[in-house]
């Protein structure tokens, strides 16, 4: 692969890696040139299954809130009835779907392995798509946020400039935090990050199950729950939990719980964008009836 300004400019395609390539394919994007997004979340899995549009909406405002100015998704199968708030954040600019159609295929390696080639293969693909154009990609999954934890910080933004760390950082690292969401606040007007407060009191150690920020300028190496490596000097940032988690909402039961309130400084302002955004799908849906 033929690269420019550390920017994939060309693929080259070979059956061994040891051949020399004999073909090239140039890449064309659809963004404009330069720098013009800070923050861009990328989910690490397909969509796919049974996803309450409730928390769909609540997990995009909410990153929305921290920051992101882009959120990208790759869709296996989503569900139909999640279709008018996916066109309502696309056509507001908020959210791009790439169809994802990748499949397992047979091998002599364990499937565990075969999920985590295709889960890189995702992560890669919205790294290339973005490294010359959002600043920050924050790689999460559904049911996941990067949380500024401090009572002064509300953005990513305000959580990275206080870190100590963070002035040649290739990455952020967010370690777990597991929150047990009641199994009605899927299905009342309660949002889940304002009703599942209570916490796992053991928080995981960074490298496992944990999450990461990625920053463009100097990241070369991703992973899944973190990065490897960037450009000389650069290292991995992570958060000491005072400033920054990552809250996991997840229905697993937890032995030793503590309660966490951090989430309840945006309660105002999510349930805003909440209430907003469900009139707009609804305009939506009419104009589109007219």
């Amino acid at each position: 692969m033929a690269s420019d300004n550390l920017s994939n400019s060309v693929v080259q395609i070979v059956t061994d890696y040891k051949e020399e390539p004999n073909n090239a394919m140039k890449l064309h994007s659809n963004f404009k040139t330069g720098l013009h997004l800070n923050f861009t979340v990328c989910l690490e899995r397909p969509l796919f299954g049974n996803i309450p549009s409730r928390w769909f909406v609540e997990w995009i405002e909410a990153n929305a809130i921290f920051g992101a100015e882009k959120i990208i998704i790759h869709n296996k199968s989503l569900p139909e009835y999640l279709d008018p708030y996916v066109n309502y954040y696309k056509s507001i600019g908020l959210l791009e779907v790439i169809p994802w159609h990748l499949q397992l295929v047979s091998t002599n390696r364990i499937d565990k392995l075969t999920h985590m080639d295709l889960q890189m293969t995702m992560i890669y693909d919205c790294f290339y798509r973005l490294q010359k154009y959002s600043r920050y990609i924050v790689y999460i999954d559904i049911d996941e946020l990067i949380v500024p934890r401090s009572p002064s910080d509300r953005t990513w933004s305000d959580m990275i400039r206080h870190l100590n760390c963070s002035l040649c950082s290739h990455s952020y690292g967010a370690r777990q935090m597991l929150f047990n969401p009641n199994h009605s606040s899927r299905n009342n007007t309660t949002l889940i990050t304002m009703d599942a407060r209570d916490r796992n009191t053991e928080i995981s150690k960074y490298h496992s199950r944990s999450k990461y920020i990625a920053n463009t300028f100097f990241i070369r190496s991703l992973s899944v729950h973190l990065a490897y490596g960037g450009v000389e000097n650069s290292t991995t940032c992570v958060m000491p939990i005072e400033i920054g988690g990552l809250h996991h909402y997840k229905r697993i039961q937890i032995s030793r719980t503590t309660q966490d309130d951090t989430m309840i400084k945006y309660r105002t302002e999510l349930q805003r964008r909440f209430q907003i955004t469900e009139e707009n799908v609804i305009a939506h849906l009419w104009k589109q009836h007219l």
